[in-house]
């Protein structure tokens, strides 16, 4: 199904949660709205921070609170958003001028980034204690948080101007570096599930490959599509489907990947629909099991967004 923005222009989906609610930005009149997409009501903006210039949603939990960032004049301003409270501002770390959240977990905490364009440091926000700064790995000077899961686990990165690392961070342990692949220098994590597995990407002596770390076995190459330059992973079910993309020599292609059928190509296994719309699924933003049972994947064209629903590809869960 294609989503097309409040006046026909782009639509780009960042996130799904289990009841099919997509959010994102629309682009109008060359600026960016933060957009929530819901299966019975369409497309709505849900507005901006007083004094924004434009706004972006990254986030939504299934209880439809979204998270993500306004830009103004004077830096970026995280928000959260409900449908009965509105948006409100997340606030920032002290001295902190650009700040931005990511993802929200079921009981409303949320990470992301605050601090100056130079040096941004992970934050994990909590309705009842308000925002913390989670700090950075041994000898970084800055670090990002893109996922959370249930169980307030942290995924994201942290590094300085030469290196980086995909980490891990919990209440209990702190921030704990995730390493790399074979031969990699630098790694980005940017989803984690609620058994704790992970999803990002390592860098690698051929290129970079997307990752699934998980607690037990630690981090596994997922490889790339066939004639694959590269991969990145972005979003991983419970169950462990992974999305993502990955950039091949005709171009860039969304992928599924589970531990059973490894890395598909969503533009084979949605042949009809790429037909019917003459355009590619470029990646793969993000993965939910929906509450009928159905996969929801939130995907791109080169254009704009869309979500796709399993019933109408059971290929998916062979």
């Amino acid at each position: 199904m294609d989503l097309e923005s409040m006046d026909g222009t782009s639509f780009f989906a960042y996130k799904i949660n289990a009841n099919g609610q997509v959010v994102g930005e629309c682009w109008c009149a060359a600026q960016s709205k933060a957009a929530l997409w819901d299966p019975a009501n369409g497309m709505r903006d849900i507005g901006a921070l007083p004094g924004s210039i434009c706004s972006n949603a990254y986030g939504i939990n299934n209880i439809g609170q979204v998270v993500g960032g306004c830009r103004t004049d004077s830096g970026n301003r995280a928000f959260l958003w409900d449908p009965v409270n509105g948006m409100r501002d997340l606030g920032n770390l002290p001295g902190a001028t650009h700040n931005i959240a990511y993802d929200i977990n079921s009981y409303g905490q949320v990470v992301g980034s605050s601090g100056i364009p130079t040096e941004k440091r992970a934050f994990l926000w909590d309705p009842a204690t308000g925002m913390k700064d989670l700090g950075t790995l041994p000898d970084g000077s800055q670090s990002r948080a893109y996922g959370v899961n249930d169980n307030a686990q942290v995924v994201g990165f942290s590094g300085n101007s030469e290196w980086s690392r995909a980490f891990l961070w919990d209440e209990k342990y702190g921030m704990m570096d995730l390493g790399c692949l074979p031969g990699g220098t630098e790694s980005k994590a940017y989803g984690i599930n609620n058994n704790g597995q992970i999803v990002g990407f390592s860098s690698t002596p051929a290129g970079n490959r997307a990752f699934l770390w998980d607690p037990a076995s630690g981090m596994k190459n997922l490889g790339t599509l066939p004639d694959g330059i590269e991969s990145r992973a972005l979003g991983i079910t419970d169950d462990g489907q992974v999305v993502g993309f990955s950039v091949c020599t005709s171009g860039r292609r969304a992928f599924i990947w589970d531990s059973v059928n490894g890395m598909r190509d969503l533009n084979v296994l949605l042949k009809e629909e790429c037909q019917k719309t003459g355009r590619m699924f470029t990646d793969a933003r993000a993965i939910k099991k929906g509450t009928k049972g159905k996969t929801l994947i939130a995907t791109r064209h080169d254009d704009g967004g869309c979500i796709v629903e399993s019933i109408k590809m059971s290929s998916l869960d062979n």
